[in-house]
């Protein structure tokens, strides 16, 4: 059971090219298009075609599931309630999540699919229909996260997507600076990726940055959190790195280049 609040979890890449929503703490990024349903206290998304629900599942595996995805809202502590809610999100797409009242002070909820027989510790929506690509201007998306690389299409894409701009060569790793910030080495810098609808960031020398024509490229990128922990981390997939934040906030987690300005968003 993952604990809910009143913020929602975000991430910021305004320089580097991507903003987004990540489902952290139970908090569900909606595509635009979704169908949505409220009842009592469940939410009920179906999102459009070519959308995968994928996630760690209660087991410790991570599965995957197409059609509606439920996420349920309870109150545990001894009083009060703890109600759904459907805000609007960035891109013309909506975030839900369940919030406190009359007095509740532990708010927790569930995610489920498949008609409740798979239940989600965590994960989001994914758009099969894209595939990676290199972001060069400013997009609106949700955040990558590790448990999407168990997931077969998208590890293909990503095969794919390596195999041409690395050329089979690994550019070297990012410095990391704190917990809370990584730097590029010298000759090198951070650049956005869309992996199936969800933003990220890898490593290119500055030379091919500049043959790409992408000019929303960063030397840094730190995390922080306005409520909870935010650390930058890394995950691995044939060979290369993938760069993004994650932690245990419950407030606003947002990643930043240095030149770039830390909103927050509170529903």
């Amino acid at each position: 059971m993952n604990s809910y609040g009143k913020f929602i979890t975000t991430i910021f890449l305004t320089t580097l090219g991507v903003f987004g929503y990540s489902q952290i703490n139970g908090v569900l990024w909606i595509p635009e298009g979704s169908t949505t349903n409220v009842i009592e206290n469940v939410i009920q998304v179906t999102p459009p075609a070519g959308f995968v629900y994928v996630g760690l599942t209660s087991n410790g595996r991570v599965s995957s599931a197409t059609g509606q995805v439920s996420v349920s809202c309870d109150c545990t502590s001894a009083s009060g309630g703890c109600k759904p809610y459907i805000a609007s999100g960035p891109g013309g797409a909506s975030t839900s999540g369940c919030n406190f009242e009359n007095g509740c002070t532990n708010c927790t909820g569930s995610t489920t699919a498949n008609n409740r027989s798979l239940s989600f510790e965590k994960g989001g929506f994914i758009n099969t229909k894209v595939g990676v690509n290199l972001l060069k201007q400013y997009a609106e998306l949700p955040s990558f996260f590790g448990e999407m690389l168990d997931f077969q299409s998208v590890n293909s894409s990503l095969s794919s997507f390596f195999s041409n701009v690395y050329k089979g060569v690994a550019p070297p790793e990012a410095i990391k600076i704190s917990n809370s910030e990584y730097q590029a080495p010298d000759g090198y810098v951070f650049v956005a990726v869309n992996i199936m609808g969800r933003g990220a960031l890898i490593i290119l020398s500055e030379e091919t940055a500049k043959s790409m024509n992408i000019s929303n490229s960063s030397k840094k990128y730190s995390c922080s959190c306005t409520q909870g922990s935010c650390s930058v981390t890394s995950n691995g997939a044939f060979g290369y790195k993938i760069y993004s934040c994650e932690g245990n906030c419950s407030g606003t987690c947002s990643l930043n280049s240095p030149s770039s300005s830390t909103r927050q968003y509170q529903y």
